[in-house]
């Protein structure tokens, strides 16, 4: 990491419909300069599919792009394939900056990589990550697991479930994903 100091923080709750690591950079520093990671795990006895080591993977994607390095950063995590998004949060007060994911399962090099890349440059509800941002980024990687079909609109748990709604307006379908 190219930032002075760096804050991990892991959440896998109790329901598995979403298992999700997330990190913060909490650092104004110059790129350039060393880097120190402190992990802080949630007490939950469930086995945790998403890591730390992706969220990392993430900002060394984003970095690689912007100080355009030509070595690549290799994943240290494992290469199953699950359904996947990344999520890029901003500031203090940690404002959505970008989201992309697929509910096609994809393995995680691969689809964690393209949809960092994707959710910070290419989702069009905001303009793409600059450089001068990635200080005040914190990025979240959901790892989709046990789906299971609702009986309906009401069983589902906010803050416990994600959902994915889907509905027909005339010939259009239309559909929001929300994450627990």
């Amino acid at each position: 990491m190219d930032t002075d100091k760096k804050r991990a923080l892991g959440d896998n709750q109790e329901a598995k419909e979403t298992q999700k690591a997330t990190f913060k950079s909490e650092s104004k520093g110059e790129a350039g300069s060393s880097s120190e990671v402190k992990v802080a795990m949630s007490h939950s006895t469930l086995n945790t599919v998403a890591t730390l080591e992706m969220c990392c993977y993430c900002f060394e994607v984003l970095e690689t792009h912007f100080n355009k390095k030509l070595d690549k950063p290799s994943p240290r995590f494992t290469n199953d394939s699950y359904p996947l998004f990344v999520t890029w949060l901003i500031g203090d007060n940690e404002r959505l900056r970008g989201c992309l994911g697929t509910f096609t399962s994809l393995n995680l090099h691969k689809g964690i990589k393209n949809y960092a890349m994707a959710s910070a440059m290419e989702d069009r509800r905001f303009s793409p990550i600059a450089k001068h941002e990635v200080p005040e980024l914190s990025v979240g990687v959901s790892l989709l697991v046990d789906f299971e079909e609702g009986a309906n609109y009401l069983d589902w748990t906010v803050g416990v479930h994600g959902i994915k709604i889907e509905f027909n307006c005339g010939r259009t379908t239309r559909s929001a994903t929300y994450f627990a």
